[in-house]
Order: C-alpha cells, then structure tokens, then sequence
C-alpha cells in the first residue's frame, strides 16, 4: 500500500511524539517527514502523492515557515497550539498536552482521514 498523506513537523516540539502516536492508528496511509531533517531533495513520501498535511506545534509557526523556504505546498495545516489551547514546543511546553498526547494524536487522525475521504 502506498502511502496518501505526507505528514510534515517541525522537530523542535513535542508534535514530532505525536505525530508518531497518530501514525501508529494510521499505519501506511501517513508518513511523517521532519522538515529541519530534510536534505536537499525531496523526501519520498511526496513522489507521486496528492496530499500533504503540515503541523505546527506552537505559535512560532516555525513548520509553516520552513515548508514555504523549501518550496513545500501542502494541502491542510494544523497548529496543535491554537487547536488545542497549549504549546506543544519544547522550549515551553503545557503539562496539559504532556499528559493528553492522545488528544493531539486524535486531531491529526480526524484530519488525516478527512483528507482520505475515510
């Protein structure tokens, strides 16, 4: 099975954990690509694949930001931060998302599977 959706994150947050949560329901249907991990082509999962789905972890935007330097388009966005009422960043995280990483993996679920029709 291919993959369908190119999940792109930033890494310096805790958005990278959950993204990986949301890909255990996932499985082949989501890849994750960590855009400050990128070389210089493009990563695999975007060969040939129609969806892409950006998270931002906090108000920095830091994702948003570098997708559009590297040229990215991408077909949903999500800021875990003004989603769910908490900073995902490293730097400060909100203990309430430390302890409810379900509830963020959930929200990428729901819209991963919204982008497949699922």
């Amino acid at each position: 099975m291919s993959t369908a959706v190119c999940i792109f994150v930033c890494s310096n947050s805790l958005a990278e954990i959950v993204v990986r949560e949301a890909l255990k329901v996932l499985g082949e249907r989501a890849k994750a690509v960590v855009l400050e991990r990128l070389g210089e082509s493009q990563p695999e999962c975007l060969e040939g694949r129609s969806k892409v789905l950006l998270i931002d972890a906090c108000s920095k935007d830091c994702a948003k930001e570098t997708a559009e330097k590297l040229g990215i388009r991408y077909d949903e966005y999500i800021n875990l931060e003004e989603e769910l009422g908490a900073s995902q960043c490293y730097e400060h995280p909100d203990v309430n998302v430390v302890e409810d990483i379900g509830l963020a993996a959930a929200r990428i679920v729901k819209e991963v599977e919204g982008m497949l029709g699922s």
